[in-house]
């Protein structure tokens, strides 16, 4: 391994964490490191003109890829020294470029971390552990995962990494460390639930380590350790946790305080889209000055998180409603006006108490 690829490694690693993985190493153990991206890193950016590489059809940065691994990888064409840039939402893909396409500029360099990039620094920073990467990247099925959990439970594999699924329900007695690299991710993500999913993954992370007859050990790394969700984490906190998160949702009558209903546009003309969100908007808005929906709160339109999934400009807007009760009464007539109102060529949609706000 290059001196550089152990400094990264050294960088992305703390002390502490390092640490605690050459002990679980020496001692024969295994441990877990939750990394919850996918890829070498984030996003591609050219330092001369300021060009990041975006997907054409979606409003997303495209994703590094050095190592084709998948089912799919016939798809990818030819391979590239700089790997492969891959969008996460449609499948886009194209050679990650040497020399910047619209200045011709060299300077053209990746930022950010992922799974991938965290295998390969700790292969360079632990040349004698066996690593295995688990995500949706190298996992191409059914067969492929119980594969993996057969060679971890036999004690072929010293160090997992892994997004998400590593953390989830699995019972594996050899691991006695569960690290967390950026454990704030997801927390400022534009969805009330970000700080609930945060807390969900670390409580479930923490809980794969020490479930055999060794003493488990967890490292989290996080720039916010003050944030409530890390804290109550961290302490195994549930009551204290429910307690603050609880607080925040009742003052913004986010569920279970109140309830919600998410109304979505998506057009292949983004002019149109938001013309039909309004329309609707202004019909949502009339109802509410009827006395029997003047709890009801109507929020937007606006652009989605993520304006543009596949070549469809998309627009959202929140309906919040005391009672299960009254937001059906509410919606009643107003998807009757959505009928008989002409939306074009845009798809509508109804999200109600949903689960994903991106």
């Amino acid at each position: 391994r290059t001196p550089d690829e152990i400094r990264e490694a050294e960088r992305l690693l703390s002390e502490r964490m390092q640490t605690a993985l050459e002990t679980t190493l020496e001692r024969g153990e295994q441990s877990i490191i939750l990394m919850n991206r996918r890829g070498v890193s984030s996003f591609f950016l050219c330092f001369d003109c300021g060009r990041r590489f975006v997907c054409p059809a979606c409003d997303v940065s495209l994703v590094h890829h050095r190592a084709r691994s998948s089912a799919a990888d016939p798809n990818y064409g030819a391979p590239s020294p700089m790997g492969y840039l891959l969008c996460h939402y449609c499948g886009y893909h194209e050679p990650a470029p040497e020399v910047c396409p619209d200045c011709r500029g060299v300077r053209v360099f990746p930022f950010g971390t992922g799974t991938e990039q965290v295998e390969l620094m700790l292969r360079a920073r632990f040349p004698g552990a066996r690593i295995m990467r688990l995500d949706s990247d190298v996992l191409t099925g059914r067969e492929s995962w119980y594969q993996s959990l057969d060679r971890i439970h036999r004690r072929e594999v010293d160090i997992i990494v892994g997004t998400q699924m590593v953390a989830k329900g699995h019972d594996l007695p050899g691991v006695t460390l569960a690290g967390v690299l950026l454990a704030d991710l997801a927390l400022d993500l534009p969805d009330f639930r970000a700080a609930e999913r945060t807390f969900q993954l670390l409580t479930q992370v923490a809980g794969r380590a020490g479930r055999g007859d060794a003493t488990g050990r967890v490292i989290v790394q996080t720039f916010r350790p003050e944030h409530y969700a890390i804290r109550h984490a961290v302490a195994q906190d549930f009551d204290g946790f429910y307690n603050e998160e609880a607080g925040r949702r009742e003052r913004l009558h986010y569920p279970p305080f109140g309830r919600l209903a998410n109304l979505r546009f998506a057009g292949l003309d983004g002019d149109l889209t938001r013309d039909a969100a309004k329309k609707i908007a202004g019909v949502a808005r009339r109802l509410t000055r009827r006395g029997e929906f003047n709890e009801v709160r109507v929020l937007g339109p606006s652009p989605a998180p993520i304006g543009r999934i596949r070549g469809k400009w998309r627009w959202m807007m929140l309906v919040q409603a005391p009672t299960p009760q009254l937001l059906t009464e509410f919606l009643r007539p107003l998807l009757n006006a959505v009928n008989k109102v002409q939306l074009g060529r845009v798809d509508f949609f109804l999200d109600r108490d949903p689960l994903n706000m991106l």
